[in-house]
């Protein structure tokens, strides 16, 4: 099912429930009232049918899998089981460990007729073992057996790593009332995952590196924090929902594919690289997050606009770095810069503009090349700007398009180098300062004195103390300097 926001919130009832091959349908994640409450908030949902697996057989769980003869299969559970290992054999009961011989090559279908927690599996193959988990690295024969795994009611898991590197699993049907949760990751066929909604917790690194998912459904109640790695590498993903118990924005490292992060993460940090590489059009809501960390939107390649609002915060180094296809950055917070390049080489931005809300801190010689390199940069406007403080060197060097920037009433200090090579720059408009900012050299990689069409303009009230303040007072600069009334440029 698929409907826009305005048909989700029209409507009466869930859909019906869909069929699954094996799988009784036992109802949505989401709740019709607190899935339109979501939509309004946020304008999206990804919502999944829960399942427990049929009993025309007495299964709790089914194993689908691809052996070579002489293979041997070791299951690992919590508790106890009995098992049919598919091949005709007699069944088995065991506690925390059995082995089966497989003597035929073929595909089989293992069956858990006791609800246990799945601990994991192993597989030897003549005298190669691989240990861990189900399998320890994707791509690997144990790894490749398992082709598709269905979980009944009261199944769960024991341990961290029960479904990681199922390399040719494509489904993964979890159980209704599921309240374990398992890493699911390097099972780069698996093509989607609902969590149900009795799952309030995840781990760490848990869904990373499934490179064919394409969804990801979870429950509303769902929650925790320490996501940096949660989606790495999920190069098909389409779109992520976070609940609203949700503490930090998760991982989403060269997810390619996302378009569309949904729902507004708290103040918890992300991890470094949290979006770098990903297919985002847009920055994800921000507005709660104090940290914003290195390389946090990275490569971003089809990014388009770069707005950061809401709360102050730290920014890290290179956090928005070659973001080739953004056109406009808005600072619409107080941003304090904690590293460098934080904007640089993004090679089709056109305009910088703070709001009212907005200001730029680098207040660190080592917070340099802010903005350095966007060789399509044209504008700069601070003018509504709290305040702007440019220590950081080389702010804006090698952006040769620029033309013009304008300060607002408080900026404290330009950097050394700030307009290096801004061969174009014929405007630098103080004509809101109500303070004179200290000038960190009189060089012309500071103030591109040599530039033949520079005008500074700076308020007739302080002309004559700013052409006389050190640094400012150098001939070259000096010369340049233009009082309001006289300035002939307009606005």
């Amino acid at each position: 099912y698929s409907y826009t926001a305005a048909e989700f919130l029209a409507l009466n009832a869930m859909p019906e429930n869909p069929s699954h091959r094996g799988a009784v349908a036992k109802g949505w994640n989401w709740s019709l009232a607190d899935a339109q409450a979501y939509v309004t908030n946020y304008g999206g949902l990804e919502i999944g049918q829960m399942y427990d697996i049929d009993d025309e057989d007495g299964a709790k769980a089914r194993i689908y899998v691809t052996v070579e003869a002489g293979d041997t299969l070791d299951l690992l559970v919590s508790g106890s089981t009995t098992v049919d290992w598919g091949d005709g054999s007699a069944r088995e009961s065991f506690s925390y460990s059995a082995f089966h011989d497989y003597s035929t090559a073929g595909s089989y279908c293992i069956k858990l007729l006791t609800a246990c927690n799945l601990s994991g599996a192993t597989i030897a193959n003549q005298s190669v073992n691989f240990t861990g988990g189900w399998i320890t690295s994707p791509g690997s024969p144990a790894g490749n057996s398992v082709t598709r795994v269905e979980l009944g009611s009261g199944m769960g898991f024991s341990g961290s790593t029960a479904m990681r590197g199922l390399g040719m699993m494509e489904t993964l049907i979890l159980p209704y009332d599921l309240s374990t949760t398992s890493t699911v990751s390097n099972c780069q066929r698996l093509r989607g995952l609902t969590i149900p909604s009795s799952l309030t917790s995840w781990g760490s690194d848990v869904y990373s590196s499934n490179s064919s998912m394409q969804y990801f459904s979870c429950g509303k109640d769902l929650a925790g924090t320490g996501y940096e790695t949660r989606f790495n590498y999920c190069g098909s993903l389409r779109r992520l929902t976070l609940p609203e118990g949700v503490t930090a924005l998760p991982g989403c490292r060269e997810a390619r594919s996302l378009n569309a992060v949904i729902g507004n993460a708290t103040s918890v940090a992300p991890g470094t690289y949290a979006f770098s590489y990903s297919g985002l059009e847009y920055t994800p809501d921000t507005s709660l997050l104090a940290t914003i960390p290195t390389y946090f939107m990275n490569n971003c390649s089809a990014l388009r606009k770069i707005r950061l609002t809401g709360a102050d915060k730290s920014v890290g180094g290179n956090a928005f770095s070659y973001c080739r296809c953004a056109t406009e950055v808005i600072i619409d917070a107080k941003l304090t810069l904690s590293g460098a390049s934080v904007f640089r080489y993004d090679a089709s931005l056109q305009k910088v503009t703070a709001t009212a809300n907005g200001a730029l801190v680098a207040s660190s010689t080592s917070h340099n090349y802010a903005f350095a390199d966007c060789t399509a940069l044209t504008e700069v406007d601070f003018s509504l700007a709290r305040s702007v403080d440019l220590t950081g060197q080389s702010a804006f060097s090698g952006d040769t398009a620029l033309q013009k920037i304008t300060f607002g009433a408080s900026t404290t200090r330009i950097g050394s180098s700030t307009f290096s090579g801004c061969t174009a720059l014929t405007l630098i408009d103080f004509r809101l300062a109500t303070s004179i900012p200290a000038l960190a050299s009189s060089s012309n990689t500071t103030i591109p004195y040599n530039n033949s069409g520079l005008q500074i303009v700076v308020p007739d009230a302080l002309y004559d103390s700013w052409i006389t303040t050190t640094t400012w007072s150098n001939t070259n600069i000096k010369a340049k300097i233009v009082k309001a009334s006289n300035y002939e440029g307009g606005r």
